[in-house]
């Protein structure tokens, strides 16, 4: 027998024991409770008034995990300015940034890049200066609103 076939095999026989084990437990009264609450889920998917895409909002303990950092969108003679770190591409291949709309909050925002120079960016078109984007934790984000990681 192959290892993958003996391996397919093993998991098979491990999901037939967890579900004849819930049964055997559930039948018998054997539940067990807690009595707090389970964590809130890590990210949230809200939908945004005025826009398709969904606004992220993380828990607590998943901003702490991210360790999400900001910036300011800047004015630049040519037009916007953000740090290279706040550019995230999607899927396919377009170019954006993650605004920050509240505590935890975080909404994908299109941008175009004209050119690259060191660490910023120099945007044609984006969020005004001001806008806080983020710059560390912009994949976590994007990997949540994919639903990367998701069972």
């Amino acid at each position: 027998m192959s290892v993958g076939r003996a391996a397919r095999r093993a998991v098979a026989q491990v999901a037939r024991f967890g579900a004849v084990f819930a049964t055997v437990t559930a039948s018998a009264g054997c539940s067990r409770q807690s009595a707090e609450s389970p964590p809130p889920p890590p990210a949230v998917l809200e939908q945004a008034n005025g826009t398709v895409l969904p606004t992220v909002r993380l828990s607590q303990s998943a901003l702490e995990a991210v360790g999400v950092r900001t910036a300011a969108v800047q004015s630049a003679p040519s037009g916007l300015m953000i740090p290279t770190a706040a550019v995230i591409y999607s899927p396919d291949g377009a170019p954006w940034t993650y605004v920050v709309v509240g505590p935890g909050s975080y909404l994908r925002h299109p941008i175009a890049v004209d050119h690259v120079s060191g660490s910023e960016a120099f945007l044609r078109s984006g969020p005004a200066a001001g806008t806080t984007v983020v710059t560390i934790g912009a994949p976590e984000l994007l990997g949540a609103e994919y639903g990367v990681g998701q069972e």
